[in-house]
C-alpha cells in the first residue's frame, strides 16, 4: 500500500520530486514480499514497479518486470502488456548505447569536483548508472528473445493486414543494432517499420534512425533522441496492443 501510494504521488509530481517519489515507491514495492512471480499479488506489484522504474529512467529494470509479466500472462493479458514491453525494450536498447558515455561523464565530473556537498549527488547518480549497466547485462538474453518475438508478432500482423507492426519492428531494430551489434538485421527491421508506418512524422523519424544505422553512427546525439529515450518520440501509431 505504501508503494502504491508513493507511486500515485509521483504521478502527480514533476521534476526531481517525481523521481524521488518513484525511487521511494520502488524501494517500498521491492520490500513488499510480493516480487516473486508465484505470489498472488505479483502482477499488480510488477506493473507498479515497472512504472516506478520508468519514471526513474531505469529501463532495464522496467523491462525485467514487464517481460516476466508478459511471459506469464494469458493471450488477452499479453496484448495489454505488449505496448509497454515494446517501449521498455526499445528504451533499454537506447540505454545500452547511452550508459557508457553517461558513466564516463559522471566519473569525469566527480574527479573534477572538490566540494563534498556537490560530490554526493554525483556519486549517487554514478552508483545508479553502474547498477543499471549491470542489470542491462543481466537482461541481454531477454532482449534477444524480444527481437524474435517482436518480429514474429509484426509478421503475423502484416500478413493479417492489421496495424501495429511498425512500432514492433522499430523496437526490434533498436535492440539488434545497439544491444547485439547486428546492423544487417537492424536495417531489415527498420525497413519493415518504415513500410508499416502510416504516420508521416513517425515515418520520417524512423527513416532518420535507419540512415544513422546505415552509416554506423553510434553517437546518440545524431539520432535525434532526447533524454526520455526513443519511445518518447511523438507518434500517432499506438496500435501495438489490443486490436
Amino acid at each position: 500500500n505504501r508503494g502504491k501510494c508513493l507511486l500515485k504521488q509521483a504521478d502527480r509530481a514533476s521534476g526531481e520530486k517525481k523521481r524521488s517519489l518513484a525511487r521511494q515507491a520502488a524501494v517500498a514495492l521491492e520490500k513488499s514480499g510480493a516480487t516473486e512471480p508465484d505470489h498472488q499479488l505479483f502482477a499488480t506489484v510488477a506493473a507498479d514497479l515497472s512504472t516506478a522504474y520508468r519514471i526513474q529512467k531505469r529501463h532495464a529494470l522496467e523491462l525485467l518486470y514487464l517481460d516476466v509479466l508478459y511471459v506469464r500472462a494469458e493471450d488477452a493479458g499479453r496484448e495489454l502488456v505488449l505496448p509497454r514491453l515494446v517501449e521498455a525494450a526499445m528504451d533499454a536498447a537506447w540505454e545500452a548505447g547511452e550508459l557508457p558515455s553517461r558513466i564516463a561523464e559522471l566519473e569525469k565530473s566527480l574527479a573534477e569536483t572538490k566540494d563534498e556537498a556537490r560530490q554526493k549527488p554525483l556519486k549517487d547518480d554514478l552508483a545508479v548508472a553502474k547498477d543499471e549497466k549491470t542489470v542491462l547485462g543481466a537482461v541481454t538474453e531477454r532482449l534477444s528473445v524480444a527481437v524474435k518475438r517482436f518480429e514474429d508478432i509484426a509478421k503475423a500482423r502484416i500478413e493479417a493486414k492489421e496495424r501495429g507492426a511498425g512500432p514492433l519492428l522499430r523496437a526490434a531494430a533498436w535492440i539488434a543494432y545497439f544491444v547485439h551489434g547486428d546492423t544487417a538485421r537492424a536495417l531489415k527491421d527498420w525497413d519493415g517499420a518504415i513500410e508499416a508506418t502510416l504516420n508521416a512524422v513517425e515515418k520520417s523519424r524512423i527513416e532518420q534512425e535507419r540512415r544513422c544505422a546505415a552509416r554506423g553512427e553510434k553517437s546518440l546525439a545524431a539520432w535525434g533522441v532526447g533524454e526520455d529515450g526513443p519511445s518518447a518520440a511523438p507518434s500517432k501509431d499506438r496500435s501495438v496492443g489490443p486490436r
